[in-house]
């Protein structure tokens, strides 16, 4: 599944983690359950002589480029996807239905007394509305990255960011992209949403509404178009 050892053991197991534990049938116990919470793998598919499996038990739905499969981004999205759940469980605010809309939620920002819609005044939006947004970007060394996804766990909403840049801008575009997701109702049928790579040009349909609405979100045009060293600028 290219995710190694030392990914287990350093980002997986609690620091106080001794491999001599699992010696003890209760230790291995307590390792396995571990693994499969973080990774979302079948806990009867760690055992011993068993081949290991993913938890079945979501519906997602991939967007990605033709040249990148499903399963080459099954652990990227199951990790994001368990750091976004974690993030559910511990956010004090209950989500309130936010606008579908782009304008509308661009409307209720500005009102707050900013400027303009930027990374922190979206990342303020969403988690006042009980919609928590995570960076997620430590994967196994071989694993395709993803650039985020948007998903629906215990009947909450949350966001996870992937995508690594330098450059806020990206991120931003990326986050109002993943809450187009949510605000248009593309999680209806899935519980999550995994983008590989956020693409202005993209010609599927969810993707094409996603990036209208962070468009209208941002700049208050959904058709807008950007060069690239003017968006790398904003």
């Amino acid at each position: 599944m290219g995710i190694s050892r030392n990914f287990v053991r350093e980002k997986i197991l609690p620091e106080w983690w001794d491999d001599r534990a699992a010696i003890n049938p209760a230790g291995y116990a307590e390792a396995i359950g571990y693994i499969s919470r973080s990774l979302s793998l079948d806990l009867h598919s760690l055992m011993p002589d068993r081949k290991i499996q993913w938890a079945t038990h979501r519906v997602s739905k991939f967007k990605h480029t033709a040249n990148v499969s499903e399963s080459q981004l099954a652990v990227a999205q199951a990790i994001a996807t368990r750091v976004a759940e974690l993030a559910v469980h511990v956010v004090v605010e209950p989500y309130k239905v936010i606008p579908q809309a782009a304008q509308a939620i661009r409307n209720d920002i500005l009102a707050s007394g900013t400027d303009w819609v930027d990374l922190d005044s979206l990342l303020d939006y969403c988690w006042s509305h009980g919609i928590p947004v995570v960076p997620v970007t430590q994967f196994p060394n071989h694993a395709r990255k993803i650039d985020g996804l948007a998903t629906c766990a215990d009947g909450r909403l949350a966001i996870a960011i992937s995508k690594v840049s330098k450059h806020s801008a990206w991120l931003l575009f990326v986050l109002a992209h993943e809450l187009g997701h949510i605000a248009l109702g593309h999680l209806n049928k899935h519980a999550v949403v995994v983008d590989a790579k956020v693409e202005p040009d993209s010609k599927d349909s969810d993707e094409e509404a996603a990036n209208r609405f962070a468009n209208e979100l941002l700049t208050g045009d959904p058709v807008i178009r950007y060069t690239a060293a003017k968006y790398l600028r904003a």
